[in-house]
């Protein structure tokens, strides 16, 4: 069981660390004119909502049985590298303004 809290604690940390750099792209959405803006703000709707998607899966998760969970992590492992990624590219895309 503790090989469970240890994960369970590890996605938690990346999700609050994805949370920050997410506020940052909104911090940068705020500074640029209202077309840009409107679509920056796009972007992060489809970065939180695949936030919650983790976030819902790890709920999954602290539910499943001991046997069960470890059936969630992979899939919990591949939607925070999405996460990652999408956050990477808006950061790139965000900050050449």
């Amino acid at each position: 069981m503790k090989e469970k809290e240890a994960y369970q604690q590890k996605v938690q940390i990346k999700l609050d660390d994805f949370n920050v750099e997410i506020e940052e792209l909104i911090a940068i959405a705020e500074s640029v004119d209202t077309d840009t803006k409107l679509e920056y703000y796009e972007e992060i709707e489809e970065l939180q909502i695949l936030q919650n998607r983790i976030r819902q899966k790890l709920e999954n998760l602290r539910q499943a049985g001991s046997d069960a969970w470890e059936d969630l992590v992979t899939d919990i492992d591949s939607a925070m590298e999405t996460l990652s990624n999408s956050i990477d590219t808006a950061s790139a895309r965000f900050n050449r303004y």
